[in-house]
């Protein structure tokens, strides 16, 4: 019986993000794959589908032997994020779907927590993790970025998500977003209000939209303070998007309007919401790294030194 779905949609342009989903992406899905699980892979008509298929196919036995049900679907065109995650979450047959970006790192554990959250919280309906790259609460620079994907920098945020496992032990707190780049999804929410708005082309801000349409059906969206996801290789996160800044730039205008008409959200208040997400990830300015610095005081590397 699948009890989680695990949907990563890959739009490969550059060599770069192909290494992060080999080094990283792929060997963390498989320390993370159990047989009540199942994995589906999209790749959005990559312009280097033939690399990605390559790179996959070098998985496939791997996926196939270790979750209960692998799936690899290729776009005959590009959907764009959501249209490409909805394909994957209409595929899903877990109770609960996580959505992950294909650059990610997840330590062992990670996914089993977040869902564990999700199913044991009343009224939760989506569930997210501490990271190191995101303007959002959900940001801390109390993990600072891996230099390169060696198995000892691998192995730094192993250790760094286990020494916050610890010490924080279970501890959920709520609050009003959360980012898309590794989100775990309950059935109920996918009931109450469908997949994610297509019409947010190029990915942004559908991620708030999904958010706050979950909020306004009565779901909780549940930070999970003790669960650390990596996010991004050696040069950060977001990778995909900064494939073409130019276009993922036009996409933030253009969707953080579409989000404003769609919610009634005065335009001030998203300038707002952006200008302090861009403090939170720069400066670490009030982030959940006020709430875990009770936990780790000086640091955990530090501490570990």
């Amino acid at each position: 019986m699948t009890t989680v779905s695990l949907v990563t949609s890959m739009y490969n342009a550059g060599n770069a993000v192909l290494e992060v989903i080999d080094s990283l992406f792929f060997p963390s899905v498989l320390r993370n794959g159990s047989a009540e699980k199942q994995l589906i892979l999209l790749d959005d008509a990559s312009p280097l589908w033939k690399d990605t298929l390559r790179l996959v196919e070098k998985y496939e036995p791997e996926f196939r032997r270790v979750f209960g049900d692998y799936q690899f679907l290729r776009n005959p065109r590009n959907l764009g994020f959501g249209g490409s995650y909805n394909r994957g979450m209409a595929q899903a047959e877990g109770a609960c779907v996580v959505l992950l970006n294909d650059d990610v790192y997840l330590p062992l554990g990670s996914i089993d927590r977040l869902v564990n959250a999700l199913t044991e919280e009343p009224g939760a309906g989506l569930v997210g993790p501490v990271t190191n790259w995101v303007t959002a609460y959900q940001n801390t620079r109390l993990f600072p970025r891996i230099r390169n994907c060696s198995p000892q920098e691998l192995e730094r945020i192993e250790r760094f998500a286990a020494e916050l496992r610890r010490r924080v032990g279970r501890r959920t707190i709520p609050v009003d977003r959360l980012i898309g780049f590794c989100l775990a999804i309950s059935r109920d929410v996918i009931r109450a209000v469908g997949y994610l708005d297509e019409s947010f082309a190029h990915g942004l801000y559908e991620d708030d939209d999904y958010c706050l349409r979950a909020r306004r059906a009565g779901f909780q969206l549940l930070l999970d303070l003790s669960t650390f996801v990596h996010h991004g290789g050696p040069s950060g996160g977001g990778l995909s998007l900064r494939q073409n800044p130019w276009r993922t730039v036009r996409a933030a205008f253009r969707n953080g309007r579409r989000l404003a008409r769609k919610h009634k959200i005065p335009y001030r208040v998203l300038i707002r919401q952006s200008v302090i997400g861009f403090l939170q990830f720069a400066f670490d300015w009030k982030t959940v790294t006020v709430q875990l610095r009770p936990y780790l005081n000086a640091g955990v590397e530090e501490a570990n030194a």
